[in-house]
């Protein structure tokens, strides 16, 4: 058994979509099920949007758990721009393992994410010039990794070998580089850290190979449908407000309810109202947050997490859906942990990173999951969002 630690739903998602490509048996899961017959275990987490503190109790927690299993390999996947708690939650995991150091191979060309020469850049721009300089948690104010990571690694070039003591950050300029990375430090004592390139680097040295799924299981998106814009990127929210402004199928969350300390019950009420006829008239509806409205109002992204998952739940409950498609991994993990939604499937890897997926104890609904910095794929921005 592979086992991976991801440190969002969604990354976890993305990889139990690759491991869906390579053929494995896989399963994703919030929870470590000593029971787990798996090829593939992916294990969500959600300590990217914890307190330092306590993302390392849960990352020990969790990671003592998965070392009972006795995985033939622990991997744990992180976000590929470096947000999160990385150095701390890497030193933790070592530790817990016995290990001596660690691997993180964070950079994703198939993405235009790499790292050289010590700085990180996407699709040739300094990462600090992207949009994850606004990143609500996570900002960004410099493209240089050690910077990034507060110092506390070694950036290495493919060329320089791995160190046994600490976090070694690997350069990755190509697609192949993924490989020499992977082939390197496989068989080491080190924890292998990084984003999906790497993992499926790491799968093809161990002699998987990627199949042609069966096209009956890639079916498009359909039926009764509801996305939760759960992120903060600016291009899905001006794709949201672009279609509210042609009349579409658009419910943003009232200013009440959005800004008010305790929910406003009447007019919550209203508002799930209006997203169930949404979904009657259309057979669709987008829950968003207007973020015009929080401007110079900043309200806590938690806060407003809870309120998206009691919607979410309550309008499961007032109406049939046959789809629930989410972005922002933070706002997923809240949304399915509100529903009591603890295990999924991987039936279809609808586009790098937008995973569709059966879900343990909700027959006849899918669920559909994304980084909110990755686009949805044509056919359901065709459907949704035109």
């Amino acid at each position: 058994m592979i086992v991976v630690i991801a440190d969002d739903l969604t990354g976890a998602a993305e990889l139990g979509g690759i491991g869906l490509r390579y053929g494995l048996k896989t399963g994703i899961s919030t929870q470590v099920n000593p029971q787990s017959d798996f090829e593939l275990l992916v294990i969500a987490t959600d300590t990217r949007s914890l307190k330092a503190a306590e993302a390392v109790a849960e990352m020990q927690r969790i990671t003592q758990q998965v070392a009972e299993l006795k995985p033939s390999l622990i991997y744990k996947k992180v976000d590929s721009v470096l947000r999160g708690h990385l150095v701390a939650e890497l030193k933790t995991q070592t530790e817990v393992l016995g290990l001596s150091g660690s691997l993180l191979v964070a950079a994703n060309p198939a993405l235009a994410r790499l790292i050289k020469d010590g700085h990180y850049t996407i699709n040739g721009e300094h990462l600090h010039q992207t949009a994850f300089a606004n990143d609500p948690d996570f900002p960004v104010s410099t493209s240089v990794v050690k910077d990034i990571l507060n110092g506390h690694v070694s950036v290495l070039k493919k060329e320089e070998d791995l160190s046994q003591i600490v976090i070694n950050v690997a350069e990755v300029h190509h697609e192949d580089d993924l490989a020499i990375w992977a082939q390197k430090a496989l068989g080491q004592s080190l924890l292998l850290a990084g984003g999906s390139g790497f993992f499926s680097a790491i799968l093809q040295s161990l002699g998987h190979q990627a199949i042609k799924l069966n096209v009956d299981i890639q079916e498009e998106i359909g039926g009764r449908t509801l996305l939760v814009c759960g992120t903060a990127f600016k291009k899905s929210h001006d794709a949201i407000r672009e279609l509210y402004a042609r009349g579409g199928w658009i419910s943003y969350m009232p200013q009440a309810v959005l800004l008010g300390e305790e929910m406003p019950e009447n007019t919550y009420a209203v508002w799930c109202a209006e997203v169930v006829a949404l979904i009657d008239k259309f057979g669709k509806a987008i829950i968003a947050v207007d973020t015009n409205l929080t401007v110079n109002m900043p309200v806590a992204r938690g806060a407003i997490r809870e309120k998206i998952s009691r919607i979410v739940k309550d309008i499961i409950e007032r109406t049939e859906l046959d789809e629930l498609l989410i972005e922002g991994g933070s706002t997923a993990f809240a949304i399915l942990q509100e529903l009591g939604f603890a295990g999924f499937y991987p039936v279809a890897e609808l586009a790098p990173g937008v995973i569709r997926m059966r879900v343990e104890g909700a027959d006849g609904m899918y669920l559909t999951i994304k980084p909110g910095s990755y686009n949805w794929p044509q056919s359901i921005q065709n459907q949704l969002l035109q």
